[in-house]
């Protein structure tokens, strides 16, 4: 579920988005016997990024990540603050992508799931990409996979000096 409406303001911290979405899939993960570890960077994660977007890609994430995992495995939420973007992680130990699936994973309505439309991943890379973000896949070596959103600090077109000049001008 995204983010109630009043959680939309013009800046947040990514951090909350995280701990929302831990919040959210506890039960779930739960009921799968996987452990849902959250592990915010302490410095925080403050962005002007519009959090409803972020919020509905973590959460397809985090859902696939502990759907794909077995009981008695973990999935960890992670945000690390770089420079001028914050990465969100979603990291498992499941099966993996299959090696011949890797190039396809974001490709519009490639899917391994029989209920699945493939419409997460490349929606959500594009939506990253529109807001000079990214979203990528890396192989965990201990096996798994880790899906990293990347998220700007700042959204170019809305930055904060933008929003208060069309706020006295409108």
């Amino acid at each position: 579920a995204p983010l109630p409406e009043e959680h939309i303001t013009l800046s947040n911290d990514l951090n909350d988005i995280l701990r929302y979405s831990h919040s959210e899939y506890l039960d779930e993960a739960a009921r799968r016997k996987v452990k849902l570890i959250l592990a915010p960077d302490i410095s925080g994660c403050p962005s002007t990024v519009s959090s409803e977007p972020i919020s509905r890609i973590l959460n397809s994430l985090v859902s696939n990540a502990i759907e794909f995992s077995k009981p008695g495995q973990s999935v960890v939420l992670r945000s690390t603050r770089r420079g001028k973007t914050c990465e969100l992680e979603v990291a498992d130990s499941g099966p993996g992508v299959a090696q011949e699936n890797e190039n396809k994973l974001f490709t519009t309505f490639f899917t391994t799931k029989r209920d699945g439309y493939g419409l997460s991943l490349s929606s959500g890379r594009k939506v990253l990409r529109d807001l000079g973000g990214d979203l990528v896949y890396e192989k965990r070596k201990e096996g798994g996979a880790i899906f990293r959103m990347i998220v700007p600090r700042e959204h170019q077109e809305k930055s904060i000096e933008n929003f208060a000049a069309d706020s006295l001008t409108s």
